[in-house]
């Protein structure tokens, strides 16, 4: 596709280059690639970095499919435009006409089907022949703007009757120079009746597959290089026209590139270098251009200084090939250009720092950022995620040597917000990653459960939960949702562990302990303390047996039952048994020993 005349680098192109994504690709080593008879290499090189240029693509072409009508009979073929803009096409015109449609023929409508195709439908009814026509793609809408190309085919309109004709080729197969990578189609197209039947070779070897007037190429290379034939064959005989397919080599002429533009380290010397080969006795001229000037070089080399590759000499940088075998002019001063913008990578004057953040806060990294143009800055978590980005406006171009303090926030941090974060700034030079920082989460604030329980009115009782998270931690007990202080039975009211000393049964109830610290605060679980009077005991002899019991027991509990002859003695209690208290809660203990002539009393303790 033909850029319409420039001769200044748009500024258009400099407004995008803060949103383009960085590409770079490893193009492939220089090969020495031989010319078939008839046909030649066009080659790039360059020293020190990949040239590249926005040349046309010469690979572009019209095709239209099937190639021939005839009188009468409903017709249905499609125009297809091939070339490395191909994809970028977003309106065509016909004689000056947007499509639309357009009355190709009598009897025969063109109309637009999208991207790079046209369909032709309708039954021929005019003047037998050949119809020639001009195709103009654009990738503007409404045929106006940005890129254009402009190619032409025929369609050939036959009669229906008469008797058999022999093949003519009426639309010769055209030479066509492509770029390496580019997608090639090929197009003729022979009168005849029966309707000849096509097929392709490569010089003398039979391209299986190809059965049609048109050729596609996908993605051409230096071997794709050489005569093509198209042959048209039918009961009366062959036909057949044969055209030169010359590739060319360009390092840098990525042909999805935006303007193919090249975008060069400011202040490292290059050398853009220029090749065409087709025979040994060819003789080739250069002459190279800068914005369309002449800068007086004539050889098929341009080196650049490192002080004439700043950024105030970025532009266009044109080379135009002429060659001449014998008496013919085969490359007739066709022009590529190729656009550099020089620049400055970005760098990091000083590191962003380790961050301690509670869930919740707004977590801001920073960092100064040095020379560069047109930066990009990612915030990447652990090397991977992606948080944060923004785009920055050029720096000085003439020098790279502003300098930025630059903050990215992390808002609302969670737990899972802990990690290493590095900045990644990129531009169209180059790339530079941060060290790592760390951002470090304070840890959760949780508690345990205190534990509910059941005890005798007398007891003591003890609660204690045990916290974790950042310290220090403050604590407040409360019963039944209400906040306790320190006095009487109760102490350790704003500690971790609450004291009832002794309990009675109006202390039961629930208890639970809030833990504060600097992250928040948690609310424990409620245990619930239940405190029951000591049970009353009953005492009853059958035979020589003493049966001591009682019920509201606390169970498992332990107990013990003692006896004493004599109650003035204090230490006269001696333990008859020691037991636990069922589920149930019922105490009941018989004393089978009790048959003496001594009076005994008997007294239960609970530990």
């Amino acid at each position: 596709m033909k850029l319409k005349t420039r001769n200044r680098l748009s500024l258009a192109v400099a407004g995008l280059l803060p949103f383009m994504p960085i590409l770079r690709s490893t193009l492939p080593a220089m090969e020495s690639a031989g010319s078939p008879t008839g046909a030649w290499v066009l080659r790039w090189t360059v020293g020190v970095a990949i040239c590249g240029y926005d040349a046309i693509s010469r690979a572009s072409s019209v095709a239209i499919s099937p190639p021939s009508a005839t009188i009468g009979v409903p017709y249905s073929g499609t125009v297809t435009y091939s070339g490395g803009h191909a994809g970028a096409v977003v309106s065509m015109s016909v004689a000056g006409s947007c499509l639309g449609s357009h009355t190709l023929a009598p009897g025969l409508t063109m109309t637009y089907s999208g991207v790079n195709t046209a369909n032709v439908i309708g039954t021929p009814s005019g003047t037998l022949g050949t119809v020639p026509f001009t195709v103009t793609v654009y990738d503007g809408y409404s045929c106006t703007g940005g890129l254009t190309d402009t190619r032409s085919t025929s369609l050939i309109i036959q009669n229906s009757g008469g008797g058999p004709v022999a093949p003519s080729m009426t639309v010769a197969p055209q030479s066509t120079l492509a770029q390496v990578g580019s997608d090639v189609l090929l197009s003729g197209g022979a009168s005849g009746n029966p309707t000849p039947k096509y097929y392709w070779k490569q010089g003398i070897s039979l391209i299986s597959g190809a059965t049609n007037n048109t050729l596609l190429i996908s993605g051409a290379q230096l071997a794709d290089a050489g005569v093509y034939t198209l042959y048209a064959s039918n009961s009366q005989g062959q036909a057949n026209s044969a055209c030169d397919l010359t590739m060319a080599l360009t390092p840098g002429s990525n042909i999805l590139a935006l303007l193919y533009t090249n975008y060069f380290v400011a202040g490292t010397p290059v050398t853009m270098s220029s090749l065409i080969t087709n025979v040994p006795s060819g003789v080739n001229t250069y002459s190279w251009q800068y914005n369309n000037s002449s800068i007086g070089v004539t050889t098929s080399n341009l080196s650049l200084t490192a002080a004439q590759t700043v950024p105030s000499k970025s532009g266009t940088y044109s080379v135009t090939f002429n060659s001449v075998v014998g008496s013919t002019t085969v490359v007739d001063n066709q022009q590529y250009n190729s656009y550099w913008i020089f620049g400055y990578p970005p760098s990091i004057a000083s590191q962003p720092a380790a961050q301690n953040a509670n869930p919740g806060d707004n977590v801001t990294f920073s960092f100064t950022l040095g020379g560069g143009n047109y930066p990009a800055v990612f915030l990447y978590q652990n090397q991977t995620n992606l948080v944060a980005q923004t785009n920055l406006p050029a720096y000085n171009p003439a020098t790279g040597a502003s300098t930025t303090n630059l903050s990215l926030t992390i808002a609302n941090v969670t737990q899972a917000s802990q990690g290493s974060y590095t900045f990644v700034v990129t531009n169209f030079w180059g790339s530079i990653t941060s060290s790592a920082a760390s951002l470090t989460m304070a840890s959760p604030l949780s508690v345990t459960a205190p534990q509910s329980q059941t005890n005798y009115a007398g007891k003591n009782v003890s609660l204690s939960v045990t916290a974790s998270g950042a310290a220090p931690f403050a604590y407040q007990w409360q019963k039944g949702g209400v906040g306790l202080a320190n006095g009487g039975a109760i102490s350790g009211a704003t500690t971790n562990a609450l004291s009832i000393a002794p309990a009675m049964v109006t202390d039961s109830g629930s208890y639970q302990v809030i833990v504060t610290n600097t992250v928040g605060s948690v609310t424990s679980s409620v245990a619930v303390v239940s405190i029951v009077p000591v049970p009353q005991f009953a005492a009853s002899l059958a035979g020589n047996n003493v049966t001591l019991s009682a019920a509201g027991g606390v169970a498992g509990s332990n107990y013990v039952v003692q006896v004493s002859t004599n109650l003035a003695n204090p230490a006269g209690w001696a333990p008859l048994q020691t037991n636990v208290v069922p589920p149930n809660g019922s105490i009941t203990f018989t004393d089978t020993n009790s048959a003496t002539s001594v009076e005994r009393f008997y007294r239960v303790q609970f530990p």
